[in-house]
């Protein structure tokens, strides 16, 4: 399957490790992109089976799942992304993360913002967490929104415009799927000015956690996973402190992205034994937080083949 064998020994005895470690649920996955149409779901399963996983993530696009108003599913590529889910939720132990993203041309494309979009997003969201009700899905509001994506053009979004996004959809989540659990932020990097302008709205009242993509592989100082690490505690202060202030207990964190791309060629790249310490040292340090409940590596599989593309290696398999 041409894993990264050092890599691949490695995280099967962090998530045995985790599987039985004490007191409450670590899950440990990575995203795939069945979605995009990159993959199929039987090598991704055998894949996700042989690194010992319990999750993985990947997204159900909403221009994909709602292609005439008001009308959800038979979308093939939609569809294999929805039975990969219903496959890896016969697993014993096993939880989807479902990211519910970017725009649809029916409500004007890009960022969602308008009330007549909101409430479209909002009811695609729902017949969503319908469809995979029972499953215990993790369902992740849009994907880097503070980093501009999915905007046209690429412009950071507002943290406020995203809280009345995020809480519209979670509404009708928890209505249609009451075991889903709700992830807001989705932020890339820490973020910590957005992340306070998004925690003064209250949306996190009505969120299950919070997600953040740390990476520290572009960090001029230090791209280590220790970096990474202090940017959770960070996080996690900021999150307690709004806690404590608003009288509800701190939103645990997911992180729903993290990795170091393999090359020699791509800039920031490093090496194969690097990646596997760095793995190890992440996360047996996330796993050591109680605060933290997942990491999810991004990526399953190489997104190309070209080693001078820092995109294209970032695979636990080539």
């Amino acid at each position: 399957m041409n894993a990264r064998i050092a890599v691949a020994g490695v995280l099967l005895a962090v998530c045995c490790c985790a599987a039985w470690a004490g007191a409450g649920e670590f899950l440990v996955g990575a995203s795939t992109h069945v979605g995009q149409g990159r993959q199929q779901v039987g090598p991704v399963l055998a894949r996700i089976d042989r690194l010992g996983f319990r999750s993985l993530r990947d997204e159900v696009y909403w221009a994909r799942y709602e292609q005439a108003p008001g009308r959800y599913g038979g979308d093939r590529i939609a569809e294999r992304v929805i039975g990969l889910f219903e496959a890896l939720s016969q697993r014993p132990l096993a939880r989807p993360l479902v990211v519910l993203d970017y725009g649809n041309r029916l409500y004007g494309g890009g960022l969602p913002i308008s009330p007549e979009a909101v409430d479209g997003f909002a009811r695609y969201a729902e017949a969503v967490a319908r469809r995979l009700a029972g499953s215990r899905p993790i369902l992740e509001i849009w994907n880097e929104w503070n980093g501009g994506m999915g905007a046209h053009p690429p412009t950071a979004g507002r943290a406020e415009d995203y809280a009345r996004l995020a809480v519209a959809a979670a509404k009708r989540i928890r209505a249609a799927a009451p075991d889903a659990t709700v992830l807001m932020g989705a932020t890339a990097g820490y973020d910590g000015k957005w992340t306070s302008r998004l925690l003064a709205t209250g949306a996190l009242r009505h969120a299950d956690g919070f997600s953040v993509h740390p990476y520290s592989f572009r960090h001029h100082k230090d791209r280590s996973p220790e970096q990474a690490i202090r940017w959770l505690d960070l996080l996690h202060d900021r999150l307690r402190r709004w806690a404590a202030d608003a009288g509800v207990p701190p939103p645990p964190i997911y992180v729903t992205e993290i990795g170091w791309p393999v090359s020699g060629e791509a800039r920031h790249g490093i090496t194969e034994a690097l990646q596997a310490a760095y793995v190890e040292r992440f996360l047996l340090m996330a796993r050591a937080r109680d605060y933290v409940r997942g990491v999810w590596w991004y990526e399953l599989a190489d997104g190309g083949r070209d080693a001078r593309k820092v995109e294209h290696v970032f695979g636990l398999f080539r």
